[in-house]
């Protein structure tokens, strides 16, 4: 998402990062003309120049395995082949999973953390999400959100019913 980051002071510039429980959102982010991430975390606004699929593929070989093979582990529940969630790793007792709201390669997506959604508000053309604490626009209708956030959902529970 395009955010008007009118502090940028008040964001902390970073060059490597590992997605984690402690993600709430990443968003794409137009940084004067290179496609960049902008990450929210608990009690933190971080910035970085890497886009977030980059951000999820690197965070998935992190954690043992590659993104291909996140997606194809969440393939063995769902028909469809795009815009599925992935589960990141299983970390204190919890999954850690993402999913986007447009495929994964579009810019203006964002890849949300399942566990930070507290909330959700429809608006004229897009929602606004309840991220921990936090109100935050979301590049995407309702429906958009809602779909992705089912899928994600029923993800969760085969996930944590198999482990």
């Amino acid at each position: 998402m395009n955010f008007k980051l009118e502090k940028m002071e008040d964001i902390t510039r970073i060059t490597d990062y590992t997605v984690s429980n402690n993600t709430m959102a990443i968003f794409d982010y137009d940084y004067k003309g290179q496609l960049s991430s902008f990450i929210l975390e608990k009690n933190k606004r971080l910035f970085i120049k890497k886009k977030p699929l980059q951000l999820i593929r690197e965070s998935c070989r992190h954690y043992g395995l590659s993104y291909k093979e996140r997606v194809r582990q969440t393939r063995r529940y769902f028909r469809h082949s795009h815009k599925l969630p992935i589960l990141l790793t299983y970390t204190q007792m919890k999954p850690c999973i993402f999913f986007p709201l447009y495929s994964a390669r579009a810019f203006e997506n964002a890849w949300l953390n399942l566990y930070a959604i507290r909330n959700m508000k429809a608006t004229d053309k897009h929602c606004t999400v309840l991220l921990e604490d936090e109100w935050v626009p979301l590049p995407a209708t309702a429906n958009v959100f809602k779909k992705q956030y089912t899928i994600a959902n029923l993800y969760a529970r085969n996930v944590e019913h198999h482990m």
